[in-house]
């Protein structure tokens, strides 16, 4: 190693290479590497290399590498061939040097004792590494501990150093992605030497890795609220149900905002979208820690409360989401007021699968809002039974007019002092084959909430149209629509 300054001339690095190599010879200063050349490389203390051109007819190859104390280390091979076939392998190294400087990803080469036996430029700025780092012969060790200093060495050191080094010095070409200080990703390839040691690349992947975990998200989560979405819910559930210790007592809540239609069809989607986001953060607060709060779309979602032991605490935190949901908004200049209803089911007694639990949840929440909404109700097992009716009622009402089912009873309307028959009023009637006579009150809510209204209500216009053609033009019919 020479200790030469920045400030020396080429010359001057000539003679004290000349003077370090023990032999007393003459050396031509105009041959390959001129002296602008060299004092640009010193100036800017940037490593390169060049053949050294000797008056006997030898070359002699020289790399230089600039010190963090302001020296420079120099390497000079005198092989003693001859100028042609030297100057060929140097055109050769030299076509090498620019493929690793020019690759996209960092390169990096190691002996079996873990030291450096040459790396590129994007290696070097991966890292932010000094060129005294760059230096062949560096240990790796020199290397982790400088970029552990600042920052953006392996987030865990010791796994990379037992599972990734060691792994390629016993010859396993392997592929890992490690996670730096810096949050960033890097992907390295080792792959073994002959004699021991091993090649490297690293290529920066942080920005794929985020994309990735970012579509991962999305996939799970609502983009709206940023709540658990149905998949990742079920997963939870699914997961607690079957795998936590001793499979621990839990509690499913369904909640359905009550009246979010009007808001959303008065105010718009906006407005809407805006009031169910500080919906999810009313429901937040009132949650314990460790609770799941999941949007299943639309207006409805569910809580998953573990370690929830009985009905009593179950129903406490229901309480708590009603009353705080319920307290009046300001959104966009507009005053809302909304309520919710919730169905709860719990595990293991209402349920021993996840869908069956959110399906009875679901019942209990049906419930509620039948029993006058703004409350809540827990699963019962009659429960079952009566959805099991209603859904029966539902596939045979869908039928009914098809089948000829409904009749239409006229109900006369009476003038009381004179006597006289003014119109009549005309009431639908579900005549079922098994049930006999069904009244409207049985049937007409579960239409409506079905949308099979409409349907029944066109065929009552034309019956009623088609009877009253034939009555006297005085006599008026009343329909309800």
């Amino acid at each position: 190693m020479l200790d030469v300054r920045k400030t020396a001339t080429g010359e001057d690095i000539f003679k004290a290479l000349l003077s370090a190599s023990g032999r007393v010879m003459s050396l031509d200063v105009t041959g390959t590497m001129a002296e602008m050349t060299v004092l640009e490389s010193l100036a800017h203390r940037r490593k390169f290399e060049t053949a050294l051109s000797l008056t006997d007819g030898r070359v002699a190859m020289s790399s230089y590498h600039p010190l963090s104390d302001d020296s420079w280390l120099i390497l000079v091979d005198d092989t003693g061939a001859r100028a042609d076939v030297q100057a060929s392998v140097f055109l050769q190294n030299q076509r090498l040097n620019a493929a690793l400087e020019n690759m996209p990803h960092g390169l990096c080469m190691f002996d079996g004792t873990k030291k450096l036996i040459l790396c590129n430029s994007a290696y070097s700025r991966l890292y932010d590494l000094p060129d005294s780092l760059t230096v062949p012969g560096t240990p790796l060790s020199s290397i982790l501990a400088f970029r552990n200093s600042a920052g953006n060495g392996p987030a865990e050191l010791s796994s990379y150093f037992d599972v990734v080094v060691e792994a390629s010095l016993r010859a396993g070409a392997a592929t890992t992605e490690i996670k730096l200080g810096d949050d960033r990703t890097i992907r390295i390839s080792h792959n073994p030497l002959p004699g021991g040691g091993y090649v490297a690349t690293h290529e920066d992947i942080t920005r794929s890795v985020r994309a990735a975990e970012q579509i991962a998200f999305m996939a799970r989560h609502d983009p709206l609220t940023g709540l658990c979405n149905r998949t990742l819910l079920r997963e939870k559930l699914e997961h607690e149900m079957t795998f936590s210790r001793a499979k621990r007592p839990l509690a499913i809540a369904c909640i359905d905002l009550d009246h979010f239609k009007e808001v959303n069809d008065t105010l718009g989607h906006p407005v809407g979208d805006l009031l169910l986001k500080a919906v999810t953060e009313r429901i937040q607060r009132c949650l314990r820690q460790g609770d799941t709060l999941a949007r299943f779309g639309g207006d409805e979602f569910v809580v998953l409360m573990a370690d929830m032991p009985a009905h009593i605490e179950a129903g406490a935190v229901a309480e708590r989401i009603i009353d705080t949901v319920a307290q009046p908004y300001e959104l966009n200049g507009h005053h809302i007021e909304i309520g919710v209803s919730i169905g709860m089911a719990l595990s293991p007694g209402d349920a021993d699968t996840s869908d069956l639990l959110i399906s009875h949840a679901d019942l209990a929440l049906y419930r509620a809002k039948t029993d006058g909404r703004g409350i809540y109700r827990f699963y019962e097992s009659e429960m079952d039974a009566k959805m099991q009716e209603r859904r029966a009622l539902e596939m045979e009402l869908r039928q009914a007019a098809e089948l000829g089912q409904f009749e239409v009873h006229y109900q006369p309307e009476i003038d009381i002092c004179s006597k006289a028959l003014l119109g009549f009023e005309a009431l639908v009637r579900w005549r079922h084959p098994e049930r006999g006579l069904i009244l409207p009150d049985n049937f007409i809510p579960l239409a409506e909430a079905t949308g099979l209204i409409v349907g029944i209500g066109e065929w009552v216009l034309r019956r009623v149209c088609h009877d009253a053609v034939v009555w006297p033009e005085a006599v008026k019919v009343a329909v309800n629509v």
